[in-house]
């Protein structure tokens, strides 16, 4: 890890950056959905749930390379980062995930001060600086997950990592996932992935 290499500025907070509707690459129109809505709902359990605020798609860590880049990245209420890397069925495996997200959570860590300041900045946000320990997420839809688990290839995440699935669709209903922009009042729910064996 390189760090000249490391962005000083310019992550892209809180814009619309690239292509709108990218040809055949289903998880980068859901990426771009997702940070459309500006919002997601971690349901940990029926009692504790975490609204994060998406202020980054695609964000870029590395210069001038655009490869080195965080699928979505958010804020809590407390100013908790997360990191989330956004996976679809036609994508890779699992340790692929873990090892993308471990590798941006290390970059992540050398330049957090200049992308709060971005977010500060960008936000109008006095006195802004990130707290807690930086959450690392893998999100899905539960298929992904199901299908892993058949092939042989799950994985249990570390401690550090969790899993978060869409909400199975109910029969006759279309996915969560590819109807996120027809209601904009509908709340983004994803539910954390347990494997039950």
């Amino acid at each position: 890890m390189n760090d000249i290499k490391l962005r000083p500025e310019n992550f892209k907070i809180g814009v619309f950056h690239g292509k709108n509707l990218p040809k055949g690459d289903k998880e980068a129109n859901l990426r771009n959905d997702l940070y459309l809505k500006g919002e997601i709902y971690l349901v940990i359990s029926s009692k504790e749930k975490k609204k994060v605020r998406l202020v980054a798609y695609e964000m870029p860590l590395k210069h001038p390379s655009k490869k080195e880049c965080i699928d979505l990245f958010g804020i809590d209420e407390n100013w908790c980062p997360y990191i989330i890397e956004l996976k679809v069925i036609e994508g890779e495996g699992l340790r692929v995930a873990k090892e993308e997200l471990e590798r941006y959570h290390a970059y992540f860590e050398k330049i957090k001060v200049h992308i709060a300041d971005e977010v500060k900045n960008t936000y109008f946000f006095q006195n802004f600086e990130f707290r807690n320990k930086t959450q690392k997420i893998v999100l899905a839809n539960r298929e992904y997950f199901d299908q892993k688990i058949r092939a042989g290839t799950y994985i249990n995440p570390p401690d550090d990592i969790k899993y978060f699935c869409f909400p199975r669709p109910r029969k006759g209903k279309t996915p969560i996932e590819k109807r996120i922009l027809d209601n904009p009042n509908q709340k983004i729910r994803v539910h954390i992935f347990r494997h039950k064996k």
